[in-house]
């Protein structure tokens, strides 16, 4: 009690001054709660966005083939458990250490987690059907699983195949992507929030490869590879996102042979991925050019090869030293996702959450305020963990605050 009196004096009310704005800033704070409290439990009627759950999710996928999407969320949980379980297996190893007990572990996942969780309780609430609760309790019980397979079996793969082990385990979700696809009539029929979901992860997949791609053509010697680098890069930056989605919906009728027409989720894909990966690029050059020249003299005096300074010693470097800026370039990808909804008449969350408001039960009140702060709901749930994760992996490297 002592230590919070004096926390509290030292820090809010040090001075007259310093105790006016605390005084104000929490009245404003409170005021503003009570408005938002008021209006989220007393004002507001969710019925809009409970009764159209599904189709805010899932957008118009056939019911009969939901085992699919369950087969997938469940491939995606393993293999991403495996890969955490793998890299602190190997941390393990390498700092010889005894791993965490099981509930200091649990815990820790509730303190990480517990909005998306609360996220995702609600959804199985307004669900109001039993076999999406044993779904999730599925999903987390092979995430489990997962984690303890890597933890202790894939951690003593030798150090020299763990790149391939990595690949391995991430071409399973792609496999079991395939499949979800497949009762579909149009690819293009997939919606709701997971169709941003599965554009944002495509798109990130393929961006972050080809972004260091470019920020190392950038700087090569070689002058062919710079110039078409920086040209690429700044041509790329220099458009906006929106005008080269509705490019990629009119112009590559014109461009392509009439016989082949992309589906508009990978021409979404496609966007995303050049627009992002220019973006991605400088980043990555910004750190290249803050590490300082005497790594890579000290690289070339163990003589090591060119590809393996930049592999082994400059690269590794220079991403651990962006970490912020490549999260915060990925979070805006994942939000402006929605903008492929609108360009290339997409299904996706922010489109049905307008559209519902138009069915014949709702037309009358209009609930488009309810729907809009649901999907925002859903994207600041992601992004914001996105976010707390980067930091804590900032800490653990050393990075940032």
């Amino acid at each position: 009690m002592n230590q919070m009196r004096t926390w509290l004096q030292d820090n809010l009310f040090r001075t007259v001054k310093d105790s006016f704005i605390t005084v104000l800033v929490s009245a404003i704070a409170g005021l503003f709660l009570f408005f938002v409290g008021r209006f989220v439990f007393f004002d507001s009627d969710w019925e809009i966005n409970r009764v159209n759950l599904r189709l805010l999710m899932l957008g118009r996928y056939p019911q009969e083939s939901e085992w699919l999407l369950v087969l997938f969320l469940g491939t995606c949980a393993v293999c991403i458990a495996m890969v955490a379980g793998l890299v602190e297996g190997a941390a393990i190893k390498n700092l010889k250490r005894k791993p965490e007990p099981f509930f200091r572990t649990m815990v820790g996942y509730l303190k990480r987690f517990w909005i998306l969780g609360l996220v995702i309780v609600l959804l199985l609430l307004w669900a109001g059907t039993w076999p999406p609760f044993f779904v999730a309790v599925a999903i987390v019980a092979v995430s489990l699983v997962g984690k303890a397979l890597g933890l202790v079996v894939l951690a003593r793969v030798p150090e020299s195949m763990r790149t391939y082990t990595y690949a391995i385990i991430m071409v399973a979700p792609l496999v079991a992507l395939y499949f979800v696809f497949r009762p579909l009539d149009k690819v293009d029929d997939l919606g709701g929030f997971f169709l941003n979901t599965v554009v944002a992860v495509g798109s990130i997949a393929l961006c972050l490869p080809i972004g260091i791609l470019l920020a190392l053509g950038r700087r090569s010697k070689m002058r062919a590879v710079s110039v078409v680098s920086a040209t690429y890069i700044e041509l790329v930056r220099g458009a906006p996102l929106y005008v080269l989605l509705l490019l990629a919906g009119t112009l590559v009728e014109f461009v392509l042979p009439g016989t082949f027409s992309p589906p508009n989720i990978l021409r979404a894909v496609i966007v995303f991925t050049i627009f992002t990966a220019a973006y991605m690029a400088e980043i990555v050059r910004g750190g290249l050019q803050s590490l300082p020249k005497g790594q890579q003299e000290a690289a070339q005096a163990l003589g090591l090869s060119p590809y393996k300074q930049t592999t082994l010693i400059i690269l590794p470097q220079a991403l651990r030293n962006v970490i912020p800026a490549q999260v915060g370039q990925l979070i805006s990808l994942f939000k402006d996702t929605t903008l492929a909804g609108i360009a290339l008449s997409l299904f996706d969350v922010l489109t049905i959450s307008q559209s519902i408001t138009k069915q014949d039960a709702f037309k009358a009140d209009s609930r488009l305020f309810e729907a809009l702060l649901f999907s925002a709901l859903l994207f600041w749930s992601v992004a914001y963990t996105v976010s707390k994760e980067s930091q804590r992996f900032e800490k653990k490297l050393g990075v940032g605050v």
